[in-house]
């Protein structure tokens, strides 16, 4: 018997909840294979699978909270490589030249009869069962699980397991016949042979990790995630409170990108600043090597990676003229390369050109602005930013115009996003109003979507406290969002602006900047429980939190509101527990309230925390027996009862 190994629901938490990249690393060697031939079986063609592969794992990283009630991925990933395969053939100039059966099979490794007459139709007919029969079945021919296996993966009995892959088989047989593929065979000995070399010809689980890494370290789809993940790509710390689900799911998925983006728009304020810039860095160009010539745009085509070719055209955009990037562009548009080789070149000049004349840029491009998770797209952002700061009338003229007419409605296979393709541009557009008329600002956003302006604030909330506003302070931003924003996502947008507290040396910060936007009371008790709640839940995650961590963090309370300082610990570890993934239990929580309630006599604490916290079932006694120690009959007595 195998030795046990982690489902694929604990590897998805260790990766949510530790960004552990090994165990991510084991889902992508896991289903390599499948994903990668499945998406080959779909489009025929190799550079364009490989392509698939990765956006494939990338949308597992991006979607991994959305997942995590699923017993096994393999049936998610079967249909997501078929519809991101799907969606880049589409795409493809070399449409017209999809590979013949007979080409495809030269390059698929020859298993039995049955399995090669099957390759051309096999993935339309497993999508066509249902998601129970596919998952069943992809488990016990691809994962080569044995039927104990299988029925322990998808918590049934051994038998219905049997069943149901015995069931599945043979739906899979009568869709195949129709199909025209005689299975006359052994259906299964197929199968297993077959899915188990497509296991073996993946592709290196390296090559397929990283860059789904890259961009799920940003996109997990619960909030608490998302705005870790946005924190810590505009502020190198991980620790924000989390917001209401869906407020900015998707928001800000490219790390590097963003806050490269943020230095561009640092740097980039006024012309003066442009023009000096420019000037400097025209001065600085390095001399190339007297071997220097004209860009091979055959060797830049063939080229793989940044090799020397990659690097000498990049020196060399440093003094080109603005036409001589359009030609460089139209160069590359040429390319026979896959969609991310070309995607690396034209950002190395999106960017230089994108200060020279960032409309032209912004036309060129406008369709890649629809897709918030591609790479090229992270850099378009701060073009119109720039673009707003020297004509803010025409940047605006430009973007009304091309959302009524329709240029940036999304075009991604999955539209769960909150996020929409408008948002990081409005956020841009108001940021440069709220430096120089605020209420210019508070009407813009007043004409958003309703359901777009969580999204907007947070991606603007981002930026806050690293990229200052242009002429802007952060009073502005709070007025902005006590105006235009519902109550019940102030708080946790109004701690966005603000900065990380990662140790208790940093909790000054934040009480400088709740001065810094004059925040009510009700907003401090508010933001700090909120603050509080996630930082006991970083400490848990690292460690056992004790009564002197809580210390720290009370003595800050004690400052705001002296006499709601028992209460705002209660609801502080009441926070922590709720969040996803979360290591601070009801039992640890309640230790402390106990604590507490020993060292003090008091149990304000303990009272209150039994009051709020969502405690599971195997709680529940526990939580009955501590609510005895309660003074207050009334209060004990109404605990009692919520825990019956």
């Amino acid at each position: 018997m195998r030795s046990p190994e982690p489902s694929d629901p604990e590897l998805l938490a260790e990766w949510l909840e530790h960004q552990r990249e090994p165990a991510f690393r084991s889902l992508v060697a896991r289903y390599a294979g499948l994903v990668h031939m499945t998406a080959k079986r779909t489009c025929g063609d190799d550079s364009l699978a490989t392509e698939a592969a990765q956006l494939t794992f990338i949308a597992l990283a991006q979607k991994a909270k959305s997942l995590t009630n699923c017993a096994s991925l393999a049936g998610w990933l079967h249909r997501t490589a078929m519809m991101q395969a799907r969606n880049l053939l589409r795409k493809s100039e070399r449409e017209n030249r999809k590979r013949q059966l007979a080409a495809m099979e030269t390059h698929t490794p020859s298993h039995d009869e049955t399995w090669r007459e099957m390759q051309p139709v096999l993935d339309d007919a497993l999508a066509s069962l249902s998601d129970k029969d596919r998952e069943a079945l992809l488990l016990r021919f691809y994962r080569s699980l044995t039927i104990r296996e299988v029925a322990e993966t998808l918590g049934i009995a051994t038998d219905a397991a049997q069943k149901r892959i015995d069931r599945a088989t043979e739906r899979l047989r009568g869709k195949l016949m129709r199909r025209g593929v005689p299975t006359g065979g052994s259906l299964s000995a197929a199968m297993l042979a077959g899915f188990g070399a497509d296991a073996q010809a993946a592709l290196p689980v390296s090559l397929l990790a990283s860059k789904a890494m890259a961009a799920g370290t940003v996109s997990s789809f619960s909030l608490a995630a998302t705005i870790t993940s946005l924190t810590a790509l505009m502020k190198s710390s991980s620790l924000i409170p989390p917001v209401v689900t869906l407020l900015i799911a998707g928001v800000w998925t490219g790390t590097k990108y963003h806050s490269l983006s943020a230095a561009e728009e640092r740097n980039s304020l006024t012309r003066a600043e442009i023009a000096d810039a420019r000037s400097s860095m025209a001065s600085t160009v390095v001399k190339l090597t007297t071997d220097d010539g004209p860009i091979n745009w055959k060797r830049l085509e063939n080229e793989e990676g940044n090799g020397p070719e990659t690097q000498r055209f990049q020196k060399r955009l440093k003094s080109m003229t603005r036409e001589e990037m359009i030609a460089a562009l139209d160069e590359i548009a040429s390319f026979q390369v896959s969609e991310s080789r070309r995607e690396q070149l034209e950002r190395a000049v999106v960017v230089p050109l994108g200060r020279i004349d960032p409309e032209w840029v912004l036309n060129r491009f406008r369709d890649r602005l629809r897709d918030v998770y591609n790479e090229l797209t992270l850099d378009l952002h701060p073009v119109f930013a720039l673009w707003a700061q020297r004509d803010l009338a025409k940047a605006t003229a430009w973007l009304d115009a091309n959302v009524e007419a329709g240029n940036f409605n999304s075009k991604r296979l999955d539209e769960s996003t909150a996020s929409h393709p408008q948002d990081p541009l409005e956020s841009k557009l108001i940021s440069v109003l709220l430096g120089s008329d605020p209420a210019a600002a508070a009407r813009r956003l007043s004409v958003v979507p309703e359901k777009q302006k969580p999204s907007v604030m947070a991606y603007l909330a981002g930026q806050m406290y690293v990229t200052p506003l242009a002429g802007g302070n952060h009073l502005e931003f709070a007025n902005l969002i006590r105006t235009g924003m519902p109550p019940d996502v102030q708080t946790s947008l109004l701690l966005l602006g603000g900065p990380n507290v990662r140790t208790e040396n940093n909790f000054s910060l934040f009480t400088d900047y709740m001065a810094k936007i004059e925040a009510t009371p009700s907003e401090k008790i508010s933001c700090y429980e909120e603050l509080s709640g996630t930082w006991i839940h970083r400490l848990s995650a690292e460690r056992k939190v004790t009564v002197d961590d809580l210390e720290i963090m009370r003595g800050h309370f004690a400052e705001i509101s002296p006499q709601s300082v028992d209460v705002m610990t209660a609801r502080s570890l009441a926070k922590a527990m709720n969040r996803p993934f979360s290591k601070m239990r009801f039992a640890q929580a309640s230790e402390i309230a106990v604590k507490y309630l020993e060292t003090s006599g008091n149990d304000v604490v303990l009272t209150n925390l039994l009051e709020i916290a969502d405690c599971d079932e195997g709680d529940k006694k526990l939580a009955r027996e501590l609510a005895g120690r309660i003074s207050n009959e009334t209060r004990r007595a109404e605990i009692l009862n919520r825990f019956d």
